[in-house]
């Protein structure tokens, strides 16, 4: 192998494991948001950063933050998608789209939401994990009037 060969195949496992990141944050979140195996996928310093959602600085705020909305929510399926990944040694930055539906515990009210994630990821002790999460959402719309018709601009 080449030296230029083993950087490349080593950027594209880098880039196939902040993916597999992603997709297990979703995932959890799917499964009900647990704090502890959310928790365990961010740097012990982590900002997650929801707009609208809020500010949590350092991990135990994020699982807190995280154990809220397994109160809160009742159903939830993430889907993230479109990927745009850099590499830079031990350090990455991501951006990818969201959309997600919602169904609220309190009073079953269900909303389809849309966004954008810009992310930092940090490789600790060999691992891929946020370092900062920032989600932009876009829209969040009543279930019943169809996606992207209340859009969050039009609100701040």
């Amino acid at each position: 192998m080449t030296t230029s060969f083993q950087k490349e195949l080593e950027r594209l496992v880098d880039i196939e494991a902040i993916r597999t990141l992603k997709y297990r944050y979703a995932k959890l979140c799917d499964q009900n948001y647990p704090r502890q195996e959310l928790m365990a996928l961010f740097t012990d310093d982590a900002v997650w950063d929801g707009g609208i959602f809020g500010v949590h600085n350092g991990r135990k705020a994020i699982g807190d933050f995280f154990a809220g909305s397994a109160q809160a929510v009742e159903f939830a399926m993430h889907y993230i998608v479109n990927p745009l990944i850099e590499v830079d040694g031990d350090r990455a930055m991501g951006s990818w789209m969201l959309w997600q539906s919602v169904v609220l515990r309190e009073n079953k009210n269900a909303y389809w939401l849309m966004g954008r994630y810009q992310d930092t990821y940090a490789r600790i002790e060999g691992k891929w994990k946020f370092a900062h999460v920032t989600l932009k959402v876009e829209s969040l719309t009543p279930y019943g009037e169809g996606p992207g018709k209340v859009l969050i601009a039009a609100l701040e």
